[in-house]
């Protein structure tokens, strides 16, 4: 493990809309870039939605508009890395809005870091041994994804993030080729376990593993505090 060599606050927003957490994480992101803010980690769950990134096919998502409509599943085209993703209650999303320029100007070993603090976490928290798939961003429990991960860097300064599944409606991913990925299933930790498990008990743990991955001190704020920050 690292010796904490700055400081990294993380937020635990709760159930907040695709959105309102897009914006934040813009306005998060200059504050970054004006040094007006640390390094910024959020915690937080969305509605249903399917999402779309950068290098994204329209192909992989099954479900007609009208379904979605009816399943209450929004759609959105976004800058982030990837290709299709669901996002919805029961998945914990993480979006750390960080300076690279302090750790290694490398977007890989920051995706690989991302990977490698939910991997600690599964293991060291939940017995669960997962790994990383040459050539398959994410996490992965065998041969199913638990987690997957999407990132924009601008000016060194990252914006969205990973969602990790912890109990969502595992249905609402039959809807979509996750990742553009066909030959490869999805899990989720409640399923591996085979029991009920919180976003907010897996929130409360993951902010440790972070820290200790990216060797900064974790410093839990909130959202009023955070604000404060910007404004």
């Amino acid at each position: 493990m690292k010796s904490p060599r700055s400081r990294c606050n993380f937020v635990q927003l709760g159930r907040m809309s695709y959105e309102d957490a897009l914006e934040l994480q813009w306005d998060i992101a200059e504050a970054r870039r004006d040094n007006r803010i640390e390094d910024t980690l959020l915690l937080l769950e969305h509605p249903p939605v399917i999402t779309i990134g950068r290098s994204g096919n329209s192909k992989n998502i099954l479900a007609s508009r009208e379904t979605l409509e009816r399943e209450g599943i929004r759609l959105y085209t976004v800058d982030r890395g990837g290709d299709v993703t669901y996002h919805g209650p029961g998945q914990l999303i993480g979006y750390p809005i960080i300076n690279l320029a302090n750790h290694g100007k490398d977007i890989h070993s920051y995706v690989y870091r991302i990977e490698e603090s939910i991997i600690g976490l599964l293991k060291r928290e939940y017995t669960v041994e997962t790994e990383i798939v040459q050539g398959h961003v994410g996490v992965w429990y065998r041969t199913e994804k638990i987690a997957a991960i999407g990132v924009t860097v601008r000016s060194w300064i990252t914006t969205h993030g990973f969602a990790l599944n912890v109990d969502p409606d595992m249905n609402h991913f039959a809807m979509i080729h996750p990742c553009g990925i066909r030959d490869k299933g999805v899990t989720s930790l409640s399923k591996i376990l085979d029991r009920k498990v919180t976003i907010d008990e897996v929130a409360k743990k993951y902010p440790k593993y972070f820290g200790e991955t990216f060797g900064v001190e974790m410093n839990e704020i909130t959202l009023e505090e955070l604000m404060g920050c910007l404004h």
